[in-house]
């Protein structure tokens, strides 16, 4: 596969290792859009009355969006982090690795941002 981008840092240091080639860069790359649109959708949403219902984010918006952004962004990111450096591990007993689960996530975002979307055109 070729890769998105070749980079170096100033030590030579091949910054695609770090970043992945192809459908995993790409995957990363529409997650954290999609995270990204889902903190907007979320503000704009409850703005005009709805409700967040995961308790955590929630208490993140009463504190504010400032809040609320930085504490999305932190856990998506982190959550990635964690899922891109473990990539290769395979779970033995269902034969599931953290890189086959990233597309997974991509999807939930998206069916999420279409509910939201939804919601924002006709709620």
């Amino acid at each position: 596969m070729t890769p998105l981008a070749e980079f170096y840092d100033e030590n030579g240091f091949q910054l695609r290792r770090f970043l992945g080639t192809g459908r995993t860069a790409v995957v990363l790359i529409c997650i954290a859009v999609c995270s990204a649109l889902d903190a907007h959708f979320t503000i704009l949403l409850t703005s005009r009355g709805a409700v967040e219902l995961n308790p955590i984010m929630a208490y993140y918006l009463s504190i504010g969006p400032t809040a609320f952004i930085s504490a999305k962004f932190l856990l998506t990111f982190c959550s990635l982090f964690i899922l891109f450096t473990f990539r290769k591990v395979v779970l033995q007993k269902v034969n599931l690795s953290p890189k086959s689960i990233l597309p997974v996530i991509s999807c939930g975002f998206m069916a999420v941002l279409a509910w939201e979307l939804f919601l924002f055109l006709y709620g």
